[in-house]
């Protein structure tokens, strides 16, 4: 009996050994799927301060004129963290002015991804390719940008170069161009806009007319 008693108490701590053993187990598993999550998020926040860092330096060098410096820096700095849309759009003007014309494009693109509102990536997607000579490029991105804003005037101006340079006429040309000879200032500006809603009107009274006596 004696034996049998100290049998059972053997197989019982055998048991509590098991359920023990299973338990640290279960622990130092969840130890390990933590573990390298916690290391993940603090290697993510490092970058993250370290792109911040980068772009305020490259902000520093763009003011400073120093464009080829503030492009790296701008670089280095999305690499780490690309969520900045201030940060694509510099570096997209600072590679335009390089002509760096594809460069400049994919930059603006992604600038104007991360932020839907703004009407300046656009404008200058579509100067880049205004300045590339893909004026049917450049229009779409002007008219894209003046969705967001219908008053942004650099965007206004683009779209009445554009349609010069396409003998492009439509009724949504038009609207935006009467719109930017009320709303601009600029002597020169208003002048040519003024130009080009006349060059629209007419334009389109000759193809109305045309369609008119072909029975169209």
């Amino acid at each position: 009996m004696a034996f049998g008693c100290g049998k059972a108490r053997s197989g019982g701590g055998l048991r509590a050994a098991a359920v023990l053993a299973a338990l640290f187990a279960a622990t130092a598993g969840g130890c390990k799927t933590t573990a390298p999550a916690a290391a993940q998020a603090a290697e993510q926040d490092q970058r993250v301060r370290e792109a911040r860092d980068l772009l305020v330096q490259a902000d520093q060098a763009r003011k400073a004129g120093k464009k080829d410096e503030a492009i790296d820096l701008y670089r280095r700095s999305l690499g780490l963290d690309g969520s900045s849309a201030a940060g694509w759009h510099n570096l997209g003007t600072l590679l335009m002015e390089k002509k760096d014309y594809m460069g400049a494009a994919s930059a603006l693109r992604s600038a104007a991804d991360l932020d839907a509102r703004d009407p300046r990536p656009l404008e200058n997607l579509g100067l880049t390719y205004f300045r590339a000579g893909y004026d049917d490029e450049a229009l779409t991105n002007y008219m894209e940008s003046l969705r967001r804003d219908p008053n942004h005037l650099p965007s206004i101006r683009g779209v009445a170069m554009c349609s010069y340079r396409l003998n492009r006429a439509n009724e949504e040309i038009l609207d935006v161009v009467r719109r930017g000879v009320l709303i601009e200032r600029d002597a020169q500006w208003r002048t040519m806009l003024q130009r080009e809603k006349i060059r629209i009107e007419q334009q389109i009274k000759a193809e109305k007319e045309d369609a008119r006596r072909e029975g169209r």
